[in-house]
């Protein structure tokens, strides 16, 4: 079985990491949606297990195939290849990274974010395989930060931020 992870702070999970998810399931038998923390990033916008639940209710709805699309967090002080490593098994066919690239600054931080992993590779370099997918045109713009932004404007209808309708209910729980 062919698998990958997508890993991402996901905060909160957006229409473009929706679509990116979608895509990574074409490619692959099972897709892991690993949700990172960021120590370079404040405090995260929605908690982590609020995010999970979000994201779980979201790829089922959606997708109605729990089985090929799996909600994971990763644990502190663990790296990507960490996870991929313990759960062996899952990556026997190849240790599959997605990353969305929305501009050419995206690529270049992605490659050398993908160099950073092969230093934590343990053994597992020659294993680790990038596969960048390229934003659709209507999500080029779109970030985790511009919705954190829009949820702050009072003049931004809820409804007009593009993230799928559990994560908004989730952020308007969040915000009463």
């Amino acid at each position: 079985m062919s698998a990958c992870v997508y890993p991402g702070s996901f905060d909160p999970f957006t229409l473009g990491h929706l679509d990116i998810t979608e895509r990574a399931g074409r490619l692959f038998d099972r897709v892991v949606v690993l949700i990172c923390t960021n120590s370079s990033k404040k405090a995260r916008f929605l908690h982590v297990d609020a995010s999970c639940d979000a994201i779980k209710d979201v790829l089922l709805q959606t997708f109605r195939n729990p089985d090929k699309y799996v909600v994971d967090v990763l644990e502190d002080n663990k790296s990507v290849v960490d996870y991929m490593a313990v759960h062996d098994d899952l990556f026997a066919d190849g240790m599959n990274i997605i990353r969305g690239i929305r501009d050419a600054s995206d690529a270049d931080m992605e490659i050398r974010l993908f160099e950073q992993y092969k230093w934590f590779a343990n053994g597992y370099a020659g294993k680790i395989e990038f596969i960048p997918l390229i934003a659709k045109p209507e999500h080029k713009a779109l970030s985790s930060t511009l919705v954190r932004e829009m949820t702050r404007m009072s003049t931004v209808n809820p409804m007009m931020w593009p993230v799928p309708d559990i994560v908004r209910n989730a952020i308007l729980a969040k915000t009463r």
